[in-house]
């Protein structure tokens, strides 16, 4: 592979364009499928972690692509959006490329989709790609919606579709999309609804387990417990453990699972949190080394006895680390349980995964030294500011999703000889992978995808990155 194909999609190239985005910005352009009022911008998204202080110019994830400083091909600060993408430049005899961007630009998840969709469009102004020609589509937010949405978008030429957003919205999409021989890159993270054409972008359970847990036992940490919601997605994270545990020399001790959604006060959830912590057999053996020494009545009995005073247990848990797989929001709920019943942070590693991202977790002492996978804080930062400055509002880490897929896209147009079909299946499948803001990847020719991803520390001043993602997709343990 060229040095060029290596560099992949986050550098700049040169030329002033954005066409197809005026589909987004122009009143006589394209207009979502559904019509309705403007969609209001969602209220602002947590602050953005603190960042640990960072080089000038880091290298990009992976080590595929130049430095951070070539990401940034210019600042988006103040720039007139509308101007520049009225601004068509000639294509010089080049055929445009139609790239369809599938999200809920209206119903219950219209906040998320106007991010992707504004991520979409700063990718296109750093792309500068002329080629690229974007067609949004409102889903809606439904499997209707979205099956409409894709039909329009096949019928106006769209070569690769972008998105939708929700796993169940997948499958219908591609049903209208595989028979077209038009490619789907969602941004879903279910892996159970890839292949056939359709490409997950959104960072699996898979990919965040092996990274959390590969990391912990490169630490010395051997025998892993997880205390998980009773839901689908704890059941796959579960799955993903296990999967992940078979190809280590690690030992997956134990597993238990509580009520999802469950509060601080619900008595299954502390029952549950009680025996994964063998609670009272630890205050058991206590109780009776404290009778043990009273029997004994010698000076140095004595003396253990005092230092017995201060405990509530004896004894550690049977694992060295515990995952959990909640999100930010839930984590003052669950990690405290679990120090209550003497799961202390000082001798058990806690672990968590993507969902844990969030700018004020040291707030709970529980979590602090905490370990979990999820985008590096500088390259997070940057993008937000940003995506702030121009639109005016705060991003998620789901938006720079939307982000990469676009300028995944500008890439394949711009290295695809002539002739040849941009998303073909060699072309998407490249074994390099793909610099990008939330961790350098790549597809597969089943679906999936597979994501390098740096390990997170929380400290006591935010967040910091103690592990660097691996250079490369070979196996992650031996």
């Amino acid at each position: 592979m060229s040095d060029r194909r290596r560099s992949r999609f986050l550098t700049g190239v040169s030329g002033l364009l954005l066409i197809g985005l005026a589909a987004c910005s122009n009143p006589a352009a394209e207009k979502p499928a559904t019509e309705a009022a403007p969609v209001a911008k969602a209220a602002p998204a947590r602050p953005a972690p603190a960042a640990p202080a960072k080089p000038a110019e880091p290298v990009i994830p992976g080590g595929l692509a130049g430095t951070f400083g070539s990401i940034e091909t210019r600042s988006a600060e103040g720039f007139r959006m509308q101007q520049i993408l009225l601004n068509r430049p000639e294509l010089d005899g080049q055929r445009p490329v139609r790239v369809a961007i599938l999200v809920p630009l209206t119903g219950r998840a219209a906040g998320v989709g106007q991010r992707l969709l504004d991520a979409a469009m700063l990718a296109m102004f750093d792309q500068q790609q002329p080629r690229l020609n974007l067609i949004p589509k409102d889903t809606q937010g439904t499997p209707e919606g979205a099956e409409q949405a894709a039909r329009l978008a096949l019928a106006e030429g769209a070569e690769v579709i972008v998105g939708p957003l929700f796993g169940n919205h997948v499958q219908v999409v591609n049903a209208v999309a595989e028979p077209a021989g038009v490619p789907v890159l969602a941004f879903s993270n279910d892996s159970s609804v890839a292949g056939r054409g359709a490409h997950i972008l959104g960072v699996t359970p898979t990919n965040e387990v092996r990274s959390i847990i590969g990391f912990a036992l490169a630490r010395g940490h051997s025998k892993i417990a997880a205390f998980l919601p009773d839901s689908v997605y704890g059941r796959r994270v579960h799955q993903a453990l296990v999967e992940t545990m078979e190809q280590s020399l690690g030992e997956l001790v134990r597993v238990t699972y509580y009520p999802a959604g469950a509060e601080a006060d619900d008595e299954l959830l502390l029952q549950y949190a009680r025996e994964f912590a063998d609670y009272d057999l630890r205050r058991q053996a206590l109780e009776e080394e404290r009778a043990r020494l009273e029997s004994n009545g010698d000076a140095i009995s004595k003396s253990a006895l005092e230092r017995l005073e201060v405990l509530d247990t004896l004894g550690d848990p049977p694992f060295d680390a515990v995952l959990l797989a909640e999100p930010a929001s839930r984590l003052p709920t669950i990690a405290p349980l679990l120090a209550f019943y003497d799961v202390d942070p000082v001798v058990v590693r806690y672990l968590g995964l993507g969902g844990w991202f969030a700018s004020d977790l040291q707030s709970e002492p529980t979590l602090i030294g905490g370990w979990f996978p999820g985008p590096d804080p500088g390259f997070y930062n940057s993008f937000a500011s940003r995506f702030s400055a121009t639109f005016g509002t705060e991003p998620d880490r789901i938006a720079m999703l939307g982000y990469d897929a676009i300028a995944l896209a500008a890439t394949l147009i711009r290295d695809q000889p002539a002739g040849q079909p941009v998303f073909s299946e060699s072309a998407l499948l490249d074994d390099q992978g793909f610099a990008a803001y939330y961790g350098t990847f790549r597809l597969r020719a089943d679906g999936q995808s597979e994501r390098l991803l740096p390990v997170l520390e929380v400290a006591r001043d935010g967040l910091r990155v103690v592990g660097s993602p691996r250079q490369g997709f070979a196996p992650l343990l031996n």
